[in-house]
């Protein structure tokens, strides 16, 4: 700040210039994933939290406004940048201005108005960068509670976040209006099927087809504990009999407690290559269809 016998005086122009600035950078080089290093030509006089306005360079990635995360020495500082930044500016753009509030430390200052003997110019120098950014405050974002968060990174006034995509059996589809839709792939409705071989097996999480192919001795399917995340009404089990031996050797649903269409487990398939469908409503078993 520049005063004339106590008065502030407006600068920019008016009462005056800075007719030179060392505001040089000599070289910006990425040392690490998301940190780059600002070498400067002389003393930036900066602290860590300071915002800084870089432009001039090729690479977009190290334009902008940046909060200085640490300084290394009078003339090097740090700041955040993307891991897809360059390595480092180009040698064509090795000089790039930086945004100071002047004057600063070596600038030379220049009255537009003429001075008499006796008056008294006083120049105040802030010994640090508090030019903040141009589209408002150096905010940042964060992700809050135990879910999965979509805050990735922020590189200068550049907010980033994760995209969403569906897995198996689910949409995702940007329904417009700020709004995304979140839902099950009707194309991807098709059967877990399980072969199984032994006499006792207990229902697992996607199974939705159990096809018993050894009926040497009785087999038990026990759906008794119906896995955790399945056990909502709507959830269909088929048991076929692939061996053929079921008449001989049956094949019991067995669920402790509950019911089958109103009779109490295990409910038998006693018919060679038999099969039954059954729907769970959160409590009980219900038999949709059967082939005996």
């Amino acid at each position: 700040m520049v005063f004339r016998d106590g008065a502030f005086l407006a600068g920019g122009g008016v009462d005056y210039n800075v007719s030179s600035r060392d505001t040089t950078i000599n070289a910006i080089i990425k040392t690490g994933a998301t940190v780059a290093q600002v070498t400067c030509a002389f003393p930036h006089g900066a602290a860590p939290g300071d915002v800084v306005t870089i432009s001039g360079c090729a690479e977009p990635e190290y334009n902008g406004n940046f909060t200085i995360s640490s300084i290394i020495s009078p003339t090097v500082f740090e700041i955040p940048v993307v891991v897809t930044a360059p390595a480092s500016c180009s040698q064509a753009e090795i000089s790039v201005p930086v945004s100071y509030s002047p004057p600063f430390v070596n600038d030379e200052i220049v009255l537009n108005v003429a001075t008499t003997l006796g008056e008294d110019i006083t120049i105040m120098t802030f010994q640090r960068i508090i030019v903040a950014p141009s589209s408002g405050e150096a905010n940042t974002a964060s992700n809050l509670g135990v879910g999965v968060g979509l805050f990735s990174t922020k590189a200068g006034i550049d907010l980033r976040f994760k995209s969403i995509t569906g897995g198996d059996g689910i949409l995702i589809t940007d329904v417009g209006s700020g709004t995304v839709s979140i839902s099950a792939d009707a194309l991807q409705t098709f059967e877990a099927r399980n072969g199984i071989n032994t006499s006792v097996h207990l229902l697992s999480t996607t199974e939705s087809y159990i096809g018993v192919r050894d009926t040497s001795s009785v087999v038990t399917i026990d759906v008794s504990t119906v896995p955790a995340g399945t056990s909502g009404s709507g959830r269909r089990l088929v048991v076929q009999d692939e061996s053929g031996g079921a008449g001989t050797n049956n094949i019991q649903i067995a669920h402790g407690g509950a019911l089958f269409g109103g009779v109490p487990s295990p409910f038998l398939i006693n018919v060679d290559f038999g099969s039954v469908t059954i729907v769970y409503d959160g409590n009980d078993w219900h038999i949709v269809s059967k082939t005996f």
